[in-house]
């Protein structure tokens, strides 16, 4: 496992050697809505454009070492309805990478994406069908943002159930700002965390460079609460693979 943890560093690294490199003064075009590494953004992809995207991430909890890949792909329906479907990879010590789940998920904009209004409003939701025995799980999100060419605050209420007889609904958050959003390369702060059970928090910071087809993000988080990671190593990548 240390040699998982040397690689994820070293992506990590790389990552962000990538970012200085790539950063240009022009301004960002790649407006899917992936834009943050916990948070769900508002922004959709264009009618008929077909997004890969992957997130890959490292979770050190109670000593051990957790390693997550979700790859995946968004396609937009229309200007305000997107689908997607992605699966989830886990890693745990002393076992090889195995598949977890298969997701499905819609997203919807509630405001109009022409409308000059710096308000914006969305919902996505997913149902993630589990390996094996698993229960599977149902998540869903309310999606708030404030968008300027200046900031870029948004902000997420999520709610998921496991299938089952007796099971109760999970509350949670997810916040992300970001200042000067239409520049290529940009950092932020984002957080995710509980809102009943168990306390988990976690708050990461990021770097995040934006092109017309390419779409990189890497971060490093600290976990608070009784149920929160000690730390995190968390990147992304969003690849536009082709459009109307």
């Amino acid at each position: 496992m240390r040699l998982c943890v040397r690689v994820v560093r070293r992506a990590a690294f790389g990552a962000a050697v990538a970012l200085a490199v790539l950063v240009h003064p022009l301004p960002a075009y790649a407006h899917h809505g992936k834009g943050f590494l916990l948070v769900e953004s508002d922004e959709m992809p264009h009618e008929r454009e077909l997004f890969f995207f992957s997130s890959h991430d490292l979770i050190h909890s109670e000593g051990e070492n957790e390693l997550e890949l979700t790859p995946a792909l968004l396609y937009g329906v229309s200007e305000r309805l997107a689908i997607e479907t992605h699966a989830h990879f886990v890693k745990v010590p002393e076992e090889s990478l195995r598949y977890e789940a298969i997701a499905p998920a819609v997203r919807f904009a509630l405001t109009s994406p022409f409308s000059d209004a710096p308000l914006k409003l969305g919902v996505a939701a997913e149902y993630e069908i589990a390996r094996g025995d698993a229960p599977d799980q149902f998540e869903s999100r309310l999606i708030a943002a404030y968008r300027t060419s200046d900031v870029n605050f948004t902000a997420n209420l999520i709610a998921g159930k496991a299938r089952g007889e007796g099971e109760q609904w999970e509350w949670g958050y997810a916040a992300g700002f970001r200042p000067y959003p239409e520049r290529r390369l940009g950092v932020g702060i984002e957080a995710l965390g509980t809102l009943n059970g168990p306390s988990s928090h976690e708050l990461l910071g990021g770097v995040y460079f934006t092109g017309n087809r390419v779409t990189l993000k890497a971060g490093v988080g600290k976990g608070f609460g009784e149920a929160g990671p000690d730390w995190t190593i968390r990147t992304g990548l969003v690849i536009r693979l082709g459009g109307s």
